[in-house]
């Protein structure tokens, strides 16, 4: 069963929500990466300009400073002496790639500038000179084309500028304690390490981009069989779900069906209940007919008059038939009797298993003459019996002999043999025997594969119920030379039951009826076929008539 709503694209999402991450990861990364790597760029080459300033300093003081004073006892940037300082200074930086030097005077003044027009200007609310004025070094990366110098000159080229605190130097050479003197600024060329921090930014960036990268490829394999696991169990769900209509609409269906059959199987006990009613009614006219014919026969045999009169010559042919007739009639009644009569499940009592498959034979004789069939009876010399309900076990022999008849070619055979403790009963039949699924299944209620209105499913079920409340055991088998087997296991002493429990077949309520063929009654054409009756209990208080001792062999 295929869904007609489309997968969700779980891939394609994953795919373009992955490539988003992996672009925001990487410029976030590459912006922490960029920032970290200028910060330490710009801390290397902070203290490299602080060492410059110091050098500077030094060589200020050693080769310019002291000397003049020496020399002059003053010094004057405005006279000759300002040259000399620029003399010192640029021989100091030359070797340094450094760009500009300003040396500031505690008040932000500048005082010296390797640009000496900018000599006197007064800086004020720079944070860096404020911070260096303090005693902290400070540095400020100043890109490309952006003011340079008090002019407002644009620069060629990214520069550092760091702000140095310098101290004055005393008579043992070292710098004096306490606060900055004045501040050197120097400006770096810093187009090495903006490189730098280019490359180093792209390493990271690559980097980070081939984890992401490796991340989503792991991701991406496992969502794949995610995927496919969802969709494989998606389709499980889909087809059980499908299985699952189809057995509820199966159930529905034999629900249905099983309604149907149990409906009938109720109109049928109904009409068998009827039809024992009846019979035992006809009971009683006949025997009327019958008492009537033989006291006719009797005056016409005894009677010299009657005897000897030529119209009456055929009198006592005509009476012997109607008697020979109605007890035909009787003995059809009686078998029906036995066999619908309410057993008592509660009351176990002697039954002649024998005279029992003889009684069946009896009764299935015209059906079994209509479709050309033959039971067979393989029984033992005398009696075989067993405690049980008679009523019961009848109708499990009537109901395995019918559903043997139904499958039978040409015979149906019972066999019936003394075993140790009890008997055995064993039905066989030349039909086709049974499939893998009746094997599993034919011991259940209503199972049947028989036609719509052909059989309950019943049968075997209610045998198998009366066999196994006497103690007793039912199998279904195949023969080896074809067809199929029933065995049947009773013992001699079944165990007792509780008063008021009854097997299936014990009483009106439980016992379910079993379509049979009524032998033909006299008047009736033998070749046509009778109408079915149902072996069913007889209404209360119903009983057989004993048939009269004096009755002739009835004949088919």
């Amino acid at each position: 069963m295929t869904s007609d709503a489309a997968p969700f694209p779980l891939t394609r999402y994953f795919l373009v929500t992955g490539l988003v991450t992996a672009v925001v990861v990487g410029a976030v990364l590459a912006g922490i990466s960029a920032r970290e790597v200028e910060r330490d760029l710009l801390g290397e080459r902070q203290d490299f300009a602080v060492l410059i300033a110091r050098h500077l300093n030094r060589q200020v003081y050693e080769r310019f400073l002291r000397p003049t004073l020496e020399r002059d006892g003053y010094v004057d940037l405005d006279g000759p002496h300002l040259e000399a300082l620029d003399a010192v200074v640029r021989s100091s930086i030359a070797e340094f790639g450094i760009h500009i030097v300003y040396f500031f005077d505690p008040n932000g003044r500048i005082e010296y500038s390797t640009n000496l027009a900018h000599r006197g200007f007064l800086i004020r609310e720079n944070p860096h000179l404020a911070r260096a004025l303090a005693g902290a070094p400070s540095s400020n990366l100043v890109a490309r084309d952006s003011p340079l110098d008090l002019g407002g000159r644009a620069g060629t080229v990214p520069l550092l500028e760091t702000y140095v605190p310098v101290y004055s130097i005393g008579k043992d050479g070292k710098p004096e304690q306490g606060p900055p003197r004045g501040v050197i600024e120097i400006y770096q060329d810093a187009s090495d390490l903006l490189a730098d921090t280019r490359r180093a930014t792209l390493r990271t960036v690559a980097i980070a981009t081939l984890g992401v990268l490796a991340l989503m490829l792991a991701l991406w394999l496992w969502i794949r069989k995610a995927e496919r696991t969802i969709e494989e169990r998606t389709l499980a769900l889909l087809d059980a779900n499908a299985r699952l209509a189809a057995l509820s609409a199966d159930l529905e269906r034999q629900v249905e069906d099983r309604t149907k059959r149990l409906l009938r199987a109720e109109t049928l006990a109904s009409v068998g209940t009827l039809s024992a009613g009846v019979a035992h009614e006809v009971n009683n006219p006949v025997a009327s007919i019958a008492s009537c014919a033989e006291g006719l026969l009797r005056r016409a045999r005894n009677s010299e008059s009657l005897r000897g009169h030529p119209d009456f010559a055929d009198f006592p042919e005509y009476l012997e038939i109607i008697r020979s007739e109605a007890f035909r009639v009787k003995e059809i009644t009686r078998n029906l009797l036995d066999f619908s009569r309410r057993g008592n499940a509660g009351r176990r009592e002697p039954v002649d298993l024998a005279a029992l498959l003889r009684a069946t034979e009896r009764l299935l004789a015209h059906r079994l003459e209509k479709q050309r069939k033959r039971l067979v009876l393989r029984l033992p010399e005398g009696r075989a019996s067993v405690q049980g309900d008679g009523a019961g076990l009848r109708q499990v022999v009537l109901n395995l002999s019918v559903n043997a008849m139904d499958a039978a070619r040409e015979e149906v055979v019972w066999s019936l043999e003394r075993t140790e403790g009890g008997v055995r009963l064993v039905c066989e039949d030349d039909g086709p025997g049974f499939d893998e699924d009746a094997l599993a299944h034919a011991l259940e209620p209503f199972y049947t594969q028989k036609g719509t209105g052909e059989g309950t499913g019943l049968g075997l079920s209610i045998a198998y119920g009366i066999v196994r409340d006497h103690g007793g055991r039912l199998e279904v088998a195949n023969r080896v030379q074809g067809g199929a087997r029933v065995t049947v296991d009773l013992p001699a002493h079944p165990p007792a039951q509780p008063d008021g429990e009854g097997t299936a077949g014990g009483s009106a309520a439980q016992q379910v009826p079993t379509p049979c063929e009524e032998a033909p009654t006299a008047g009736e054409d033998d070749t046509a076929e009778p109408p079915p009756a149902t072996v069913a209990p007889a209404p209360p208080g119903a009983a057989a008539e004993p048939h009269p001792t004096s009755s002739p062999e009835v004949r088919p």
